[in-house]
């Protein structure tokens, strides 16, 4: 009679267990809306963008992305001319206000933004296309985990000659991929017609650098709680096989 008692006790110790582990808890469920109003800071006397340049907010659920480039008028993202002598210029930076974490500050270590292409001359003014790059973040950890910051450069305003193609590996002169999820003010890039080199009538073109932002889901980790529900249903587990063994 205890045998069977107890190994009733553990049968129900381990389905509760397997229900914890079955049903999501409450803040596991709830998206993080991370919501960017972005403020680039470029050291060295450079130009400064943002944030009129974008329209806000941006409402990023778990795995969505945003990319913000040129939205016009002109070239108003051009920032490969803003620092000539790399010597003079430090990283850029970029501000980002976000509801759920506060701000958090990028540095961008691969100095996409204003990058003095070497061999750039007014006669032969080279393809300034880059692919993305990743940054460091400076502010809360969480948040830093939570919503990534690529940087890369799109440039098809100099597309001619003697650059008559481009050389990227998606061959388009963008960065891959040059999307956003699809939803309210994700996507905010502009090829403005009229903008290119030698002018040539009806192309429209971006020489701006591009921002990617993805909002990374959250890693569920089990409470101590939950763990030692489990430790206690693997060990029940453990009586219960010795005990039909004896059987």
């Amino acid at each position: 009679m205890k045998a069977k008692l107890l190994r009733l006790a553990v049968l129900g110790m381990m389905l509760t267990t397997l229900g914890i582990f079955a049903a999501p808890s409450i803040g596991d469920t709830a998206p993080r809306r991370p919501d960017p109003s972005v403020l680039l800071t470029i050291p060295g006397g450079g130009a400064a963008f943002g944030p009129a340049q974008w329209t806000y907010p941006i409402a990023l659920t778990p795995t969505q992305n945003a990319l913000l480039s040129q939205t016009g008028p002109g070239y108003n993202f051009d920032t490969s001319d803003r620092c000539i002598a790399p010597a003079a210029c430090g990283l850029s930076s970029i501000g980002v206000t976000t509801l759920e974490f506060g701000v958090l500050t990028y540095s961008d270590t691969g100095d996409v933004i204003g990058h003095p292409v070497a061999g750039d001359t007014n006669v032969n003014p080279p393809l300034e296309t880059r692919e993305y790059v990743g940054t460091t973040c400076a502010g809360n950890a969480t948040g830093c985990a939570a919503l990534r910051l690529l940087i890369g450069y799109a440039d098809d305003g100099h597309l001619e000659a003697p650059h008559p193609a481009c050389t990227d590996p998606g061959a388009d002169c963008r960065p891959d991929p040059f999307s956003g999820s699809g939803g309210l003010n994700q996507f905010q890039a502009v090829a403005i017609a009229g903008q290119c080199l030698g002018g040539t009538p009806g192309r429209a073109c971006i020489d701006a650098a591009v921002l990617y932002f993805t909002n990374i889901p959250p890693t569920v980790v089990p409470e101590p709680s939950t763990l030692l529900l489990l430790g206690a249903g693997l060990v029940g587990l453990a009586v219960w096989g010795r005990g039909r063994t004896r059987s």
